[in-house]
């Protein structure tokens, strides 16, 4: 399977988990009756109906499950990273070394609660290594952008547009 059919595929679980109707007439499919499908789409979707044999000799089952385990890969990537402004509230830790309840400890910024949440990006897409927001991505988002999460990679995986 390559990535272009991982792309095919995906569109078609996206549409059948979204419940349109896949409508096949006259050789050509489209999805609730307006939108037809590439040729392209149309093969994987043959090959997943078990309509034709996979140009791999991949059966149509292990091909869906190899698809839906290569977008789940690409989800737990994608996951979002929270980021705080400083907390105007005096936190400490417990006697124990505990840290209160919903209060953590975020590098370069200390210990903050829920209050001094500002907005989530990508953890994959904007941060450095899941550690710290990109400089691109924080000027990004201060000219008045909208956060970036989801991110494109998400979005498109949901059928945004």
């Amino acid at each position: 399977m390559n990535a272009d059919d991982l792309g095919h595929i995906s569109r078609i679980l996206r549409t059948i988990q979204t419940n349109d109707y896949l409508v096949i007439a006259d050789g050509r499919v489209t999805i609730d009756g307006s939108t037809a499908i590439t040729d392209a789409e149309h093969r994987a979707l043959a090959c997943l109906l078990g309509q034709n044999n996979c140009e791999d000799g991949e059966s149509p089952e292990g091909r869906l499950a190899d698809a839906e385990q290569r977008i789940q890969k690409v989800r737990d990537l994608h996951q979002p990273f929270r980021i705080y402004d400083e907390c105007t509230h005096r936190h400490g830790v417990e006697d124990d070394g505990r840290l209160p309840d919903g209060v953590q400890l975020v590098a370069s910024v200390g210990l903050v609660c829920e209050d001094a949440f500002m907005y989530e990006i990508c953890r994959e897409c904007c941060t450095d290594g899941g550690e710290y927001q990109t400089e691109q991505c924080a000027e990004h988002f201060h000219k008045g952008a909208a956060a970036c999460y989801p991110c494109p990679t998400l979005a498109a995986l949901d059928g945004a547009s």
